[in-house]
């Protein structure tokens, strides 16, 4: 029976089950994401340690820097006018356009 077990399983097999599994979890990363961000925004606080923070979390998760830029440009687009330039300030912190204590990425 142990034969026939291995037998059925490849190393491809485990390894794309394994990049299904991460990309299922990144996706929903992305959500939560996007939503504790939209709150920070909402609240006029996209410039702040905390937004810092939720994006070095995501980051250490294996967040991608353009991933969380595409989130916030999508924050932005959904967004009233009054909303967008708290966006802007997420970006700012995304893109690097900010003091160097704030940065997330460097160079990514």
């Amino acid at each position: 029976m142990y034969y026939s077990i291995r037998k059925h399983l490849s190393v491809q097999g485990v390894q794309k089950q394994i990049r299904t599994f991460i990309n299922n979890n990144h996706k929903m990363d992305r959500e939560i994401l996007k939503e504790k961000l939209l709150f920070y925004i909402a609240q006029g606080n996209g410039l702040s340690s905390e937004v810092r923070d939720l994006l070095i979390e995501f980051r250490n998760l294996g967040g991608h820097q353009a991933d969380a830029e595409e989130i916030v440009k999508e924050i932005k687009q959904e967004s009233v006018e009054e909303l967008q330039d708290h966006a802007d300030d997420v970006l700012d912190i995304i893109t690097g356009w900010c003091a160097s204590e704030m940065r997330v990425w460097n160079d990514e």
